[in-house]
């Protein structure tokens, strides 16, 4: 009994050992860990500061720690989300060859092109970044860390009415209904069909604040499809916003050429009848201004000759030779 138990303490010690031995044999592995290359990852810039709705915005991240040959095939991926996109197939970086020597720059830049939805919300908005430096993972296992992106709507908006037309002349209305300034804004009617533009095609406005309203002209004629389609006439915008970008609004305006026709001439008749009232007016007060010019002239005249005219109408005496004496009646013979 005693020599069993002996025999079956040495077989396991045998065993044991056998274990030990293989374990030494066997080849440590070659993979890389993520525990052999520590990443650190930081937002280093983007531009442009703030992003704006509608545009791209370019991002650079920064991968420090990439101080062991094992970071070789390290991947980066930026995972975006609403208000960003990315283009199809841009989202995974990776690493290649060695990056360790020593003495040099042991940083990684990466760098992307996000759009920016036109609808975004100002202020903070954050994208996902997934990192790892285990090749044979595939991103099961990673690090994740939330960055955040400067949105700001650098933009204003515009709201333009005809507020007139006539003899080729038109009237804009032009107001800035947005929340920011327009400055050194420029209104502009660019080359089109349906139109010919008359004399200069854009017209300074300068800074329009927020609420604020002016009203441009400009010399324009339709064209025979302007005029039988009713074509809508382009006009546009171009100002500065409030980070310094050139932005263009374009607009089309409505133009009822029966309408414009028929009101022009509603304001041909009327301004034809106000010129024969006026011009029957003026006659008549001249008339009379003519009239009691003359009567005046008259009055003065009569009036220095007064003496005269009197002088007309007054008896002259009649002489009698009965009562004379005899010497006057000899002269007289």
């Amino acid at each position: 009994m005693r020599k069993i138990k002996r025999d079956m303490i040495v077989f396991l010690l045998i065993l044991l050992a056998g274990i030990a031995s293989a374990a030494s044999t066997v080849p440590a592995s070659t993979s890389p860990s993520i525990e052999s290359c520590s990443l650190t990852v930081t937002l280093l810039n983007q531009e442009p500061y703030p992003a704006v709705p509608g545009e791209y915005v370019k991002v650079v991240f920064q991968i420090s720690g990439l101080n062991d040959n094992a970071c070789s095939g390290a991947k980066f991926r930026l995972v975006p989300k609403y208000p960003f996109s990315l283009d199809e197939g841009d989202e995974i970086k990776v690493l290649d060859g060695n990056t360790y020597i020593p003495g040099y720059n042991k940083n990684w830049l990466i760098g992307y092109k996000l759009r920016v939805d036109k609808d975004a919300v100002e202020g903070e908005n954050s994208i996902e970044a997934r990192y790892t430096s285990n090749t044979n993972l595939n991103f099961d296992s990673y690090v994740e860390k939330s960055f955040n992106i400067t949105i700001e709507d650098s933009r204003t908006s515009f709201d333009a009415v005809v507020q007139d037309f006539s003899d080729n002349q038109i009237s804009i209305a032009l107001a800035n209904v947005g929340e920011k300034t327009a400055n050194a804004a420029v209104a502009r009617i660019p080359q089109q069909k349906g139109y010919r533009i008359l004399g200069t095609d854009g017209q300074m406005i300068g800074n329009l604040e927020s609420g604020d309203y002016t009203i441009v002209s400009f010399e324009i004629a339709p064209t025979t499809i302007g005029r039988s389609q009713d074509v809508p006439l382009e006009f546009q915008i171009d100002y500065t916003d409030s980070i310094g970008e050139r932005r263009s609004v374009p607009m089309n305006l409505t133009l009822n050429m029966n309408a414009i026709a028929n009101t022009n001439a509603t304001f041909t008749g009327m301004a034809r009848s106000r010129m024969q009232q006026q011009s029957s007016s003026t006659i008549s007060t001249t008339t009379w201004i003519i009239i009691a010019i003359i009567a005046l002239v008259i009055l003065v005249i009569l009036y220095m000759k007064r003496r005269w005219i009197l002088g007309l109408f007054k008896k002259s005496p009649k002489k009698s030779h009965e009562n004379m004496p005899d010497w006057m009646k000899n002269n007289n013979k």
